[in-house]
């Protein structure tokens, strides 16, 4: 019985479409959006964590976190990586790149949300 249910939610999110990416994975992919900001990278980051946790999708406030980057920079992610902004400084400016496991309303009120804090 259990191992039919686990086949049955993986029939489920393949025809779904859904496919479980990796960080990497999405990294690997390229970014959907990249952008330059005059402000310093940390300020950067902060920024897109209060404002994603500011925002209320789908009944509640989205889960926001804030991490060191193993490449360098800090990234910026939701609960499950599914999306999420890498922000790195270069030369006194800061380098963000978004990652989105899909192009769907979620994605684009996230990035929405975020926008003030890429300038």
């Amino acid at each position: 019985m259990k191992s039919m249910v686990i086949g049955m939610c993986l029939a489920v999110g393949m025809l779904s479409g859904c496919v479980v990416s990796t960080m990497h994975d999405m990294r690997e992919r390229g970014p959907k959006y990249s952008y330059v900001s005059n402000r310093a990278e940390a300020d950067v980051a902060k920024c897109i964590l209060f404002k994603w946790q500011d925002t209320y999708l789908a009944g509640g406030a989205v889960q926001a976190y804030l991490q060191p980057n193993r490449l360098g920079g800090t990234t910026v992610h939701t609960h499950g990586n599914e999306y999420f902004f890498d922000v790195k400084a270069v030369r006194n400016k800061a380098e963000i790149t978004y990652y989105a496991v899909a192009d769907n309303w979620f994605s684009r009120k996230l990035l929405q949300s975020a926008k003030g804090c890429l300038r």
